[in-house]
């Protein structure tokens, strides 16, 4: 069974501003953040413990999981539910991530 994927507001933003800032660098760049990013929805939908729990910085784990994408430095951060998965933010490695997850 494959669950239903929802991509919060936020997350939505995170895309559409990292796809642009990787358009304006590399010619292409957009759209292989965008083919991997889809691969990592198709995944979870079908997988949703394939990302790993996050844990925040003093080590308490948290509900929110974390799937890497494999070939650009950006992850993925999402929930489960036995129907969904929520993608809350889509970030790149570099971010202050801790602070930007704490938002949520």
């Amino acid at each position: 069974m494959s669950l239903d994927l929802t991509i919060r507001p936020r997350a939505r933003q995170d895309i559409t501003e990292h796809t642009a800032y990787l358009d304006d660098h590399t010619a292409n760049a957009g759209d292989r953040f965008i083919a991997e990013l889809e691969h990592i929805f198709d995944r979870l939908t079908t997988f949703p413990a394939f990302g790993q729990p996050w844990q925040t910085p003093t080590g308490e784990l948290t509900d929110i999981r974390r799937a890497v994408l494999p070939r650009l430095p950006y992850s993925v951060f999402y929930r489960t539910s036995a129907t969904t998965i929520d993608v809350i933010r889509v970030l790149h490695h570099a971010q202050d991530i801790p602070s930007l997850i704490e938002d949520v």
